[in-house]
């Protein structure tokens, strides 16, 4: 599945296993390091996710911690991609998606300032 295929997956958001599997292979593929994380900004995957976490029934919690792992995984040593998801709006709708699902724990404060932080490295 190239990753086009992935952002069309999302944005159509048909199927929810389908969606959920997407999402989690964009987490996965964006824990690969820098190139992978670039590859898949460049392709939309950045609207993409935060479209399907404005959109989607949050209820599911398998695709709550794909979305919010994703999040965190594009966001992990990338400036670039730290700033485009900070700009998207993308810390509000995750602590407002989290809050939805379960109570805040350190862990997600801590990924909430890691993408606020722009010194992160």
């Amino acid at each position: 599945m190239g990753v086009q295929t992935l952002v069309q997956v999302l944005e159509v958001r048909a199927d929810r296993e389908a969606v959920t599997g997407a999402v989690w292979t964009v987490a996965h593929l964006a824990a690969g390091g820098p190139d992978c994380q670039a590859e898949l900004a460049g392709a939309g995957v950045i609207p993409a996710l935060l479209g399907l976490a404005k959109k989607h029934s949050v209820a599911d919690d398998q695709l709550c911690e794909g979305l919010a792992r994703a999040v965190a995984a594009l966001a992990n040593r990338s400036p670039a991609n730290q700033d485009a998801l900070r700009n998207a709006g993308a810390v509000e709708l995750m602590v407002a998606m989290l809050q939805v699902t379960h109570v805040i724990t350190p862990a997600d404060e801590n990924a909430k300032a890691s993408i606020l932080s722009s010194d992160y490295a």
